[in-house]
């Protein structure tokens, strides 16, 4: 085959130059997040990022079906939105739906951090007195009976319990709840969210578009009267009302997601060691597990 000539090689060389140097400002916009819309103009997009600890959730967004989570792979990550405002919703089967309406930013990543509690969560009696087995040695039978000393975590739960009183009664530390620079304080039964630390720090619900809220109210359409951050979680809070118990989440960049944990009168909550979620009802008590 005959070689090309040299004229030739050097208008192709040319011809590819130009195409490569044309190429190099569009390479740059679409990796900044620049994108053509329907009219063909350059448009700034954003993303979603959406952190999950739970296995086999469907994540939506905009109504569109984005990620099915496995086992290893949880968070789901929607980037080349055009900026508006997105409906992100987290089904589980057997679980509570969780919903927010999100605005997306250009060249910005919207963060959100949902939660997922169970339609009905498990409730185990903590007894007051422990059960004891004894076996017959002549029949081999085994019998169970209670014991008459109170266990400890009984013993410890109803302290628990009776460390705060009505909020008429109460001390400071029972309107009033810190957690890594997070200050709750409930108010005439709303409460009151503050962060209390530098402001490089300051968690991502708290801003939109750098433009940030300096305080957060919980309400309901109750007062709360009791209240604590839900174990695990810095962004969650779990309250009583007169009608029952609920959790939270503080973020309120849209209306707030309020799971139900149970109804019922005269019911209230307790958080024991940033661990476990107790319940009283009436004079009995109840691990919460969800």
């Amino acid at each position: 085959m005959k070689p090309l000539s040299v004229i030739k090689r050097r208008v192709y060389l040319g011809i590819s130059s130009i195409l490569f140097l044309l190429c190099i400002p569009v390479l740059i916009l679409y990796a900044t997040g620049y994108r053509f819309n329907n009219a063909l103009s350059l448009i700034e997009t954003g993303g979603v990022f959406v952190a999950l600890p739970y296995s086999g959730t469907d994540v939506y967004v905009g109504g569109e079906l984005v990620k099915q989570n496995g086992v290893f792979q949880k968070n789901a990550f929607v980037q080349n939105l055009r900026p508006g405002k997105y409906t992100v919703k987290v089904e589980k089967k057997n679980y509570q739906t969780w919903s927010k309406e999100l605005t997306v930013f250009p060249q910005t990543v919207t963060e959100s951090y949902p939660f997922l509690f169970l339609e009905k969560p498990l409730f185990t009696e903590v007894l007051q007195f422990g059960v004891l087995q004894s076996t017959s040695t002549a029949t081999g039978t085994k019998s169970v009976t209670q014991g008459k000393k109170e266990t400890s975590e009984y013993t410890s739960i109803v302290s628990l319990f009776k460390s705060a009183l009505a909020s008429s009664t109460a001390t400071s530390t029972d309107v009033l709840k810190i957690r890594r620079k997070l200050s709750v304080e409930n108010k005439k039964g709303m409460l009151h969210v503050v962060w209390t630390g530098d402001n490089d720090a300051l968690p991502h619900y708290f801003c939109e578009n750098e433009v940030c809220k300096e305080e957060i109210t919980i309400r309901n359409t109750n007062p709360i009267i009791s209240f604590d951050f839900l174990p695990g979680r810095d962004d969650l809070i779990i309250f009583s009302t007169q009608d029952g118990i609920f959790v939270s989440e503080i973020d309120n960049r849209s209306k707030q997601n309020v799971d139900i944990v149970k109804l019922g009168k005269k019911l209230d909550v307790r958080v024991k060691t940033n661990d476990t979620v107790y319940i009283k009802n009436n004079k009995q008590y109840f691990s919460v597990s969800y």
